[in-house]
């Protein structure tokens, strides 16, 4: 940055890092104590989706061991530091232009990361745990209450008419996420009753999957070799459960307040049909209140 910067401005910075393949130079590839890295988290792995079983089969995972995980987690903590030390040197600029009481800080990511639970490592396109959904999300700025944190449940499409407020700018077409400005400013009202996401492919677009290389060449050779393990997926999640409907696979229900891990899968247990139902019947309904968006602005040929 430079003296005189125009405003207002926007910087965007996209890092590759915490990401494939899992390496960190010093001082942050020995920054995190190995024996403190929690266990990965397993399951049932007969009652989680056929894509799991098929990536520990095929990608030989199994043959790690606690130690071999706990590397994994240091390193990867490691990279995620050093992700930490690059924001500081942006904020230290913004800082050092005596733009701080003024500029909004947004830090957020795309995906999480399996890290060893349920076997795997990275993520899959209709993979809808929590461990890869649910993601950090760190404002700070004017009108943010410094330290406070919130149990909100806040969708990455919240991000638009948040900002948007915030800058005072004019959204000027349909959208499907709210404004969580409210929270930032210290408030406990509710926000939503359920964040939602989907992710998967049906069999009839194989030929547009993923070809790859080394690393990932495995996953994408899964994809084409039997498409369902790819099927579309939707999962919704509310305060106290998780449901995930999928096309080519068994469904998933979990109760987050006991099981915030989403290890037993309890979808088909008749003692939670009506549960299990309300929640397919919610998933329905927000796939009718998206389906469709319409242009704001007439079409100029007519």
């Amino acid at each position: 940055m430079t003296e005189g910067l125009p405003e207002p401005w926007v910087l965007f910075v996209a890092l590759i890092f915490p990401h494939v393949p899992f390496e960190v130079e010093e001082p942050w590839f020995s920054l995190h104590d190995r024996d403190a890295m929690p266990p990965p988290v397993a399951a049932d792995m007969t009652r989680k989706p056929a894509y799991m079983r098929r990536m520990a089969q095929r990608t030989r995972l199994d043959r790690l061991s606690l130690e071999d995980w706990r590397e994994l987690k240091a390193v990867y903590a490691g990279m995620v530091s050093r992700v930490d030390d690059q924001l500081g040197r942006v904020l230290n600029a913004v800082a050092a232009q005596g733009a701080s009481e003024r500029t909004l800080n947004l830090f957020f990511t795309d995906h999480g990361e399996y890290l060893g639970d349920f076997g795997l490592v990275e993520k899959w396109p209709s993979g809808l745990d929590n461990c890869l959904l649910h993601n950090p999300l760190i404002v700070s700025g004017p009108g943010v209450v410094a330290g406070a944190t919130c149990d909100a449940m806040i969708e990455m499409v919240d991000l638009l008419p948040t900002l948007s407020e915030l800058c005072g700018l004019t959204v000027a077409h349909t959208h499907f996420g709210k404004s969580f400005s409210a929270q930032l400013g210290g408030s406990t009202a509710h926000h939503k009753p359920a964040v939602y996401a989907e992710g998967g492919f049906t069999a009839a677009e194989e030929h547009l999957l993923e070809t790859a290389d080394f690393p990932y060449d495995v996953k994408a050779a899964i994809q084409h070799e039997d498409p369902s393990f790819i099927g579309r997926a939707v999962a919704v999640r509310t305060p106290d459960w998780t449901y995930i409907h999928r096309l080519y696979d068994a469904p998933e229900l979990y109760d987050r307040r006991t099981d915030p891990g989403e290890v037993r899968n309890l979808a088909g247990e008749p003692a939670l049909a009506q549960i299990e139902q309300g929640l397919k019947d919610q998933v329905f309904a927000w796939f009718m209140e998206t389906s469709d968006v319409i242009p704001w602005q007439a079409d100029r040929r007519f």
